[in-house]
């Protein structure tokens, strides 16, 4: 018998354990094939699927699912010998996945007609497509939730000069959720772990790491868009593989001048590091007259190789030339730009500033061997923020902000009063203070 969801829908079941018919999708006796149960489904239903190993390729087609993995399921014998079934009702122990492996010609999971908008993808972990989750540029879809799944290994890089976006993810709509998942080892053109055109995104949460772009922009994460892009990580992401020069290893945001006014990218709390772009951004780059308010970002130990570019922690560009272009606008408050290298001699390893109007405030710079280099353009300005370059600028100082451990790496500030150590998850007390503490500006809201 049916069980219905929540939303009145039908609940089916798969597990690829289950391997003598009948196959009526039951808990008693689910599809042995996710692409059965999607065959029997409507929109509105759930598909949970056991742990264990499937190799398909799936097309979610003018419905909305809700396609869950990670249930305990049962053994084979469980099911031949007439037992009470599969477990559907409580997840299977920790490491163990819903593993769905692909054919490397075709996207994993591919949402078409957007009659799709409105699904859910969770606790999957999906590889060896083309894509690991993907969508057809038209139409666009909305309100998709893709949350703590593992992607992995995705992408073709033997494909000439990276063709093929978005690796691991691939996306254009509006009101797309990417939530929580670990985006690893996924190779494409640009945005090998995530890349697409979204209106009101919400990426939170997210491990990008080790993805490969085979393009010239963003190596991790390449978007275009506006919404919040807060709490996560990417680390070991690289741009540029076999073209020599490239911007953006961690993330590119690019700008969309079609885009309503008041329509923005907000980056919070997301953390940059061991990134690597051949030209420059190596942590971050903001480009193509993009608009962006960063606060509480931390990039540290981001690198480029361009001989003279700079921007190895973050760099921000505008669109066109010097002559008929249009600038990026970017506002960083309460930010951390920390050890990000290049070749000697490099300008502005910290924030690299060319046709864009950059306002830096309340941040700290240190170890970028040079903090700001600015072409000229647009405007720099900078106030209440600690740099090892002595930088014009209301309440600016230079010195050093004595960071708890850069080693670990902890960019907390050493503290007689007190500071939290989130490796010992105790509360310590050092015998400096740095002067960092308590010297934002007095307007500063937290």
């Amino acid at each position: 018998m049916m069980v219905l969801s929540p939303a009145n829908g039908a609940t089916f079941y798969v597990d690829g354990r289950h391997m003598s018919p009948p196959f009526m999708g039951t808990q008693r006796e689910p599809f042995a094939l996710i692409e059965e149960a999607l065959d029997a489904s409507v929109s509105g239903d759930e598909i949970r699927i056991a742990v264990g190993e499937y190799a398909e390729n799936l097309i979610i087609q003018n419905k909305s699912i809700h396609l869950s993995g990670g249930w305990q399921g049962a053994v084979a014998e469980d099911y031949e010998q007439g037992g009470n079934g599969g477990r559907f009702d409580i997840r299977a122990e920790e490491g163990t996945w819903t593993h769905i492996s692909g054919d490397p010609s075709a996207s994993v999971i591919f949402f078409q007609d957007e009659g799709a908008s409105g699904s859910v993808i969770e606790r999957l972990h999906i590889t060896d497509g083309l894509h690991g989750i993907a969508m057809a540029d038209w139409p666009p879809l909305t309100d998709l939730v893709i949350r703590d799944n593992w992607i992995q290994n995705n992408g073709r890089p033997e494909l000439e000069r990276g063709v093929v976006d978005g690796g691991g993810i691939l996306l254009s709509g509006e009101r797309l959720k990417v939530l929580n998942n670990v985006i690893q080892g996924n190779e494409a053109g640009m945005g090998a772990g995530l890349s697409g055109n979204i209106r009101h995104m919400q990426v939170i949460g997210n491990r990008f790491l080790d993805n490969n772009g085979h393009s010239d922009h963003g190596g991790g994460v390449s978007l275009s868009g506006s919404g919040l892009i807060k709490d996560n990580l990417f680390a070991n992401n690289r741009t540029g593989i076999g073209w020599g020069y490239g911007w953006g290893g961690g993330m590119t945001v690019f700008g969309d001048a079609q885009l309503p006014a008041g329509e923005i990218f907000h980056l919070e709390g997301n953390e940059y590091r061991d990134n690597f772009a051949p030209t420059a951004g190596g942590g971050l780059f903001v480009d193509d007259g993009a608009i962006a308010e960063l606060r509480h970002e931390l990039v540290h130990h981001n690198r480029v190789d361009a001989n003279g570019n700079g921007g190895a922690g973050v760099y921000v560009d505008g669109a066109g030339t010097n002559e008929d272009g249009y600038p990026s606008f970017a506002l960083f408050e309460f930010c951390t730009i920390a050890h990000n290298s290049g070749r000697d001699g490099n300008a502005g390893n910290g924030i690299l500033v060319e046709r864009a109007e950059v306002t830096v405030l309340n941040c700290i710079l240190s170890g970028n061997t040079d903090d700001f280099s600015f072409n000229g353009i647009g405007k720099l300005d900078v106030s209440y923020t600690m740099s090892e370059e002595l930088i014009a600028g209301e309440g600016n100082q230079t010195g050093d902000p004595l960071f708890a451990d850069t080693e670990l790496p902890d960019y907390h500030l050493k503290s007689q009063h007190g500071r939290w150590n989130p490796f010992a998850k105790n509360w310590v007390k050092d015998a400096v203070h740095s002067p960092g503490i308590d010297a934002a500006s007095v307007d500063a809201s937290w």
